[in-house]
């Protein structure tokens, strides 16, 4: 129906009611006559005000701002005392940005909510809003309050009573807020994603990932919870809880190729002593992302950890190509050819990867331990005391070096055969 036959309909709907009044007996009175057609005037421009209202709140939600801002200024202008008008006003001018001119429309929305026997709690919410951007938090707090008393059923108004105070770090009053609403809320994901979320802030994952498992149960295709209940099942030394989630979000089509979900994954798999899974996962991993370092890199530590040399030398290389100046492939690399008795190869990486990484000593402790297992007590030892003079904290290279001295020692302390 156009606006036009809308308020024809309207129009010719009032009609009646003037007429009724004009032929009731004592209409000769001028002074009642005048207060039926102001009443009849008053009504007729309230039906039009809401009927321009419906067609500004469409065209918002449409994304048209500028003819809705239109339509709710001639609506205005119409019924002025209308507070879901300035509701609706202000929220236009939030969306534009205009957070100095939305504050002032949600307070005139307010001050005619309160006129209202039954007051809208929309005002009180969107004023907090702003609020909010502009870091006034206690402010906010205070809106949304009262925005939640005056629609206890709403579970928006409640979570943002309890975001606000994780803002203000008042964790203990946000959990007894959401808490003690469960139950009338028995339904709402929502709610128990919030709560899982404050508990994680808290430093009780367990306690977290009961909530991100009951929110699971009540949205299963919001996948965002499961990833979420995975995390923390995983901070929750849950590892085993963790892999079931995360293989079941990797079964489905849509998210076979999530390489992040794919790490969480191997993450827990090492967690839980599975290995092989882990390395399996991370070749998965480097087979769909070839050019990621940090992958090959954890696929080399996982293959040495397996004993597969090759695989951790294909690893290494593979590390020196995509990131030269990261240390980690030199020193994988040295650390096979060590293992494979070719120790000069492995020197040379190990002082590679010692120039690369002037804050980490292992480079430098691999290469003493090189020396070391090749006889060279001497020339490890001052591989150490290299390590030492990084970082004279080091306890690794403190409790080396004092071994190689033990062994030079023995080595001195040992009798010369006569006539040698």
């Amino acid at each position: 129906m156009t606006m036009h036959r809308l308020h024809r309909t309207l129009r010719w709907t009032c009609l009646p009611v003037v007429a009724a009044a004009l032929m009731m007996p004592g209409c000769n009175s001028t002074k009642q006559h005048d207060e039926w057609v102001a009443d009849a005037n008053d009504r007729w421009h309230s039906l039009r005000s809401h009927v321009m209202l419906e067609t500004a709140t469409n065209q918002f939600n449409a994304g048209q701002l500028k003819q809705a801002e239109k339509t709710v200024t001639d609506a205005a202008s119409v019924d002025a005392d209308n507070p879901a008008l300035y509701t609706l006003a202000g929220r236009i001018a939030l969306e534009k940005g205009e957070l100095e001119y939305a504050f002032k429309l949600f307070a005139r929305a307010i001050v005619l909510e309160d006129l209202e026997p039954a007051p809208s709690a929309e005002p009180y919410y969107f004023q907090g809003v702003v609020l909010q951007r502009w870091q006034k938090h206690e402010e906010a707090l205070e809106r949304y309050q009262a925005a939640h008393r005056l629609e206890p059923d709403n579970a928006s108004r409640l979570l943002a009573v309890a975001e606000t105070l994780v803002t203000l770090e008042r964790f203990d009053e946000a959990i007894k807020e959401l808490e003690s609403r469960l139950t009338y809320f028995d339904s709402n994901a929502a709610i128990r994603v919030a709560l899982g979320h404050i508990y994680g802030l808290k430093g009780n994952p367990k306690k977290a990932a009961d909530y991100y498992r009951d929110a699971a149960l009540l949205a299963p295709d919001e996948t965002i919870i499961r990833e979420e209940l995975a995390r923390t099942l995983i901070e929750a030394d849950q590892p085993e809880q963790a892999v079931r989630v995360l293989e079941d979000l990797l079964a489905d089509d849509a998210y076979a190729h999530r390489t992040d979900l794919m790490r969480r994954l191997a993450a827990a798999q090492l967690k839980s002593g599975r290995v092989a899974d882990a390395r399996q996962t991370y070749i998965d991993i480097t087979n769909i992302e070839f050019d990621v370092a940090t992958d090959w890199i954890k696929l080399g530590e996982l293959s040495w950890r397996m004993d597969d040399m090759g695989g951790s030398l294909i690893a290494a290389n593979k590390v020196m190509e995509l990131a030269p100046n990261r240390h980690e492939g030199y020193l994988m690399a040295g650390m096979v050819w060590q293992k494979r008795d070719r120790l000069e190869d492995a020197l040379r990486l190990f002082d590679h990867a010692a120039r690369l990484a002037p804050n980490d000593n292992t480079p430098l402790l691999m290469r003493g331990l090189a020396l070391q297992k090749a006889g060279k007590i001497e020339a490890a030892s001052l591989a150490y005391r290299s390590a030492l003079k990084r970082d004279p904290q080091d306890a690794r290279a403190q409790k080396l070096l004092a071994s190689a001295q033990s062994a030079v020692d023995a080595q001195a302390s040992v009798p010369t055969e006569p006539g040698s």
